[in-house]
């Protein structure tokens, strides 16, 4: 027997899920902040204790008290991005909770999409604003994008449409993988104009492999 799931009740424990660990990494920032700052101190008193002992005790307390920074910064770092990846995934479930309170004008409408000589699109508000692009639209690239509008326009055969279903299905039992694409998309939006730089860059020819000073140097 399946079980239904309240979506309001789902997003907003999925909220606080992640509110908790959010306010966790906040916590984990601000040690890491203050260790980053004791560990120069740290090396600097080393430094200045050990510089009457030898140049070398020395350095060598400089060197593994920079060692320990660039580790704590590392981790920092690690640690931002963390935030920032809990961040963009509690947007999204706030914004689907806005989806089920029927507010998401604000999001993209598709309008350059739309065209006046299209049978349908105009009848069956496919673009604009409170149109049906506006609501399901979930992508998070300008390819995305154009997909969905050309998906929209253009009548599908029918095992077209139910290799879609059959899709949506299985991506249905798969909520997390779903939002977690969605907050990678959220970080980097991806374009076509920087899908034609990565293409341009894959065929261009290898000016180094050839030059025997890169051997050298590797």
């Amino acid at each position: 027997m399946a079980i239904t799931v309240n979506p309001q009740q789902y997003y907003q424990q999925e909220i606080s899920l992640l509110t908790t660990r959010l306010s966790n990494l906040q916590k984990r920032k601000q040690l890491l902040g203050w260790v980053r700052f004791l560990v120069l101190i740290a090396a600097a008193v080393l430094c200045w204790l050990l510089w009457s002992t030898g140049v070398l005790f020395a350095v060598i307390a400089f060197i593994t008290g920079l060692v320990a920074f660039l580790y704590i910064v590392k981790k920092d770092i690690a640690n931002n991005e963390a935030i920032q990846h809990l961040q963009r995934l509690n947007r999204i479930n706030e914004e689907e909770l806005l989806y089920l309170q029927h507010r998401y004008t604000h999001q993209k409408d598709g309008a350059e999409f739309y065209y006046d000589e299209h049978v349908y699109a105009g009848d069956l508000d496919i673009f604009g604003r409170a149109s049906l692009y506006q609501y399901i639209n979930r992508t998070k690239s300008q390819q995305g994008n154009q997909l969905m509008s050309k998906w929209l326009l253009s009548p599908a055969a029918a095992d077209t449409i139910n290799a879609r279903q059959k899709a949506v299905h299985e991506l249905a039992e798969k909520t997390n993988w779903c939002r977690e694409l969605q907050a990678h998309g959220l970080s980097s939006t991806i374009t076509v104009a920087t899908e034609k730089k990565l293409e341009d860059w894959l065929t261009e020819e290898n000016q180094f492999a050839q030059k025997p000073i890169w051997h050298i140097i590797r």
